[in-house]
């Protein structure tokens, strides 16, 4: 068919709870996107996310452009593209059958959309489908091999209840439907803590 590209974002820190023998009780959080928002950790990734989507989708040009997942945030302010849908504010659909005309977005972003998707493939068959020749689609996931991947869900109820999709599954999908893999980023290195002031001060 055509080359379309794909660029991949990982990131993800190991959430503890404990830190100077203080206990934190966390609350409880039904989606990720709560937890993002709602804990310091969460937040931090999160900040370092909104500059990687602003930097990735400045300079992408076009028509069209949507985003699926995370529908509080508009990770496409900083795109000039004027006509922008966010799946579940813009519109509602079963993001396996996309309304949307075969070639005719420009660009896709999926800030951890993957993540709570089942059967992400057909997800990922169907921006293939809807994209225009050389359009781009922009994912974002939480990287199963960090520390945060690893032992997340011991400390988070809401990371057990997420598909952890990894990096190379993601890449032999993409491979398979004939995108061009352009790029790719991690960060969040810092220590694994959840304390607000620790991470303003090692950040």
């Amino acid at each position: 068919k055509y080359e379309s590209t794909a660029k991949i974002h990982f990131g993800g820190l190991y959430a503890i709870i404990q830190s100077c023998n203080r206990i934190f009780i966390m609350p409880k959080f039904n989606n990720l996107q709560q937890w993002l928002q709602g804990t310091p950790l969460g937040r931090h990734i999160l900040k370092y996310e909104e500059v990687f989507y602003h930097n990735s989708v400045q300079n992408i040009f076009g028509y069209y452009a949507i985003q699926v997942g995370m529908p509080q945030i508009n990770f496409l302010s900083g795109n000039k593209i004027s006509s922008h849908y966010i799946i579940d504010h813009d519109l509602k659909c079963d993001i396996r059958f996309l309304p949307f005309a075969s070639n005719s977005i420009d660009l896709i972003i999926c800030p951890h959309t993957l993540e709570s998707t089942e059967n992400y493939q057909y997800f990922l068959q169907e921006c293939y489908r809807v994209l225009m020749p050389n359009g781009k689609i922009i994912i974002s996931n939480l990287n199963t091999k960090s520390l945060l991947g690893i032992f997340g869900q011991y400390n988070y109820s809401v990371l057990k209840q997420i598909n952890h999709v990894s990096i190379n599954s993601i890449q032999q999908q993409l491979n398979t439907l004939n995108f061009n893999i352009c790029g790719g980023k991690f960060f969040n290195y810092l220590p694994p803590i959840n304390n607000n002031n620790y991470l303003k001060y090692l950040a």
